[in-house]
């Protein structure tokens, strides 16, 4: 996770192809978010996704609590 002055971040990871679709992306999110909002303190978060993966699309943003 990289941070920048503006108490925001930006989180990207990389799967494997063979382990799309089985929510590893999904909970990878939440892991992030949580760190990013409630640990570190961060005001907004970024995320990039791997463009071929359309699980990835469908994966749910993250939003301060």
């Amino acid at each position: 996770m990289a941070t920048e002055p503006q108490q925001a971040a930006t989180i990207g990871f990389a799967l494997n192809p063979a382990q799309w679709g089985k929510g590893l992306g999904t909970e990878t999110v939440h892991l992030l978010c949580a760190l990013g909002f409630k640990a570190l303190g961060r005001y907004r978060i970024w995320a990039a996704r791997a463009p071929l993966s359309e699980a990835s699309a469908r994966a749910p943003s993250c939003e301060r609590a």
